[in-house]
């Protein structure tokens, strides 16, 4: 076997690095049945209401297959972070919020969060701003929760210039995602087909190699007054 160049020594060392997995915790003592009446009860007191109908039985077995590490029965990579999509008032944000308090608890991993439009508000303070400086460090965290991504505007212009805010987000957790394993869990009202509009085709492309792409089906939970 011949002996590798020095650029294709270069260029294995570089994609060894980008297949960095993320570190999970050790789950035991815990099984599907269990995790998901656990699921209900937390997810029914976040909408202060029973409305376990929008619990959306397929795809919350699928995440709690997630959680538990069950390579065998979740639809998906264990090893990118999920991507919720759906209508407005479907409950998106409680999902994932249910899915994240029992994250932290079988995996002692607590996860930033940031809605799109704080995001976009905090991008426009000045970076002596303690807000600032706490919103940057959990971008480089390795769990980071980006809810409502996309309802943030495109740019915003901070001392002249442009800062282009859900393509700085998405660009420095995929970077993360690259160089350590770092996951994005998010949600968002937008489309695949219109990714492309909204981020440009760089990272309509990383988008898909850093989430697993979920479907939020259910009524609009706020016809029901429902807080979510």
């Amino acid at each position: 076997m011949s002996e590798l160049s020095p650029f294709e020594v270069f260029m294995q060392d570089k994609y060894t690095k980008a297949k960095v997995k993320f570190q999970w915790g050790i789950v035991s003592g815990w099984n599907t049945e269990i995790l998901y009446q656990t699921w209900v009860k937390v997810h029914t007191q976040l909408v202060r209401g029973d409305y376990n109908e929008q619990l959306d039985p397929a795809l919350t077995r699928n995440l709690i297959a997630y959680l538990l590490r069950d390579e065998e029965n979740f639809k998906g990579d264990l090893n990118k972070g999920i991507l919720l999509i759906g209508s407005n008032g479907t409950g998106k944000s409680v999902f994932i919020e249910t899915f994240l308090i029992l994250f932290h608890y079988l995996h002692n991993i607590k996860t930033p969060s940031y809605t799109g439009k704080q995001i976009e508000e905090i991008m426009k303070m000045p970076d002596t701003e303690k807000e600032y400086a706490d919103f940057h460090a959990a971008l480089l965290s390795p769990t980071f929760f980006f809810d409502d991504m996309g309802e943030e505007l495109n740019y915003v212009v901070v001392y002249g210039t442009t800062v282009e805010i859900g393509k700085d987000v998405l660009g420095k957790r995929h970077r993360e995602f690259l160089s350590k394993g770092s996951l994005t869990f998010a949600t968002t009202n937008i489309l695949p087909d219109d990714w492309i509009g909204k981020y440009g085709k760089r990272i309509n492309s990383r988008i898909p190699e850093m989430f697993n792409v979920f479907a939020r089906s259910g009524k609009d939970m706020r016809d029901k007054k429902v807080k979510a």
